[in-house]
């Protein structure tokens, strides 16, 4: 791998890792007040869009971080076995 590539490839990590840690945060932050909502209101049940999309937004960088690593360790294999 390139030095290029590999600084790329190190700057993106950081940046969904970042990313993930965010929307971990932001979560937290909806779900304590959609859970504060539901104590007032015993008809709140239904889980809010905008958590799901949080979910789903997190489940998404999570999946691009392990690819990006899994890339990066076949990567390393391959250079290794050559």
């Amino acid at each position: 791998m390139k030095s290029t590539e590999r600084a790329q490839m190190v700057l993106l990590s950081e940046t969904l890792s970042a990313e993930v840690g965010e929307l971990r945060r932001r979560i937290d932050i909806a779900e304590q007040n959609w859970e504060q909502r539901r104590r007032r209101c015993t008809s709140e049940k239904e889980t809010p869009e905008r958590l799901l999309r949080l979910y789903r937004q997190l489940e998404e960088a999570e999946q691009l971080l392990n690819s990006l690593a899994a890339r990066g360790a076949r990567r390393r294999v391959k250079q290794a076995s050559s």
